[in-house]
């Protein structure tokens, strides 16, 4: 997918799971290259918050630390397992979205495939 912006930038997602940044005030058309797709969008009001979208891609279980007090985990391909340091598990279904607030910033264990972790960080 090619995305040309007012603004005259544009960027060039050729692989699945690419990310693209740009203000949501920009006039911005899309243009499909591979045929359909589907995306997923994170839009914030940049005077309360922002959101650093990143991928994480397992092969086995791993710790993650959380640094933010608002988490989004998103699984589109696989059922993911989350245990928390108290020792409980939340299970996400493929498709669902986590939102984990008021993190004391933790360290988590993830089980899973491909995951979708978005942090929002308050301004």
């Amino acid at each position: 997918m090619s995305l040309a912006h007012s603004n005259k930038t544009s960027s060039h997602l050729k692989n699945i799971y690419d990310v693209a940044h740009f203000a949501g005030s920009l006039k911005t058309v899309a243009s499909l290259t591979n045929g359909p797709i589907k995306d997923f969008n994170v839009m914030t009001l940049n005077s309360h918050c922002s959101a650093e979208v990143s991928i994480l891609t397992l092969s086995s279980n791993i710790k993650h630390k959380i640094t933010s007090d608002n988490i989004l985990m998103y699984s589109p391909e696989n059922d993911i397992t989350i245990i928390q340091k108290n020792s409980s598990h939340i299970t996400v279904k493929k498709r669902d979205l986590l939102h984990i607030y008021d993190s004391q910033n933790g360290i988590i264990e993830i089980t899973g495939k491909k995951i979708i972790l978005i942090k929002i960080n308050t301004i």
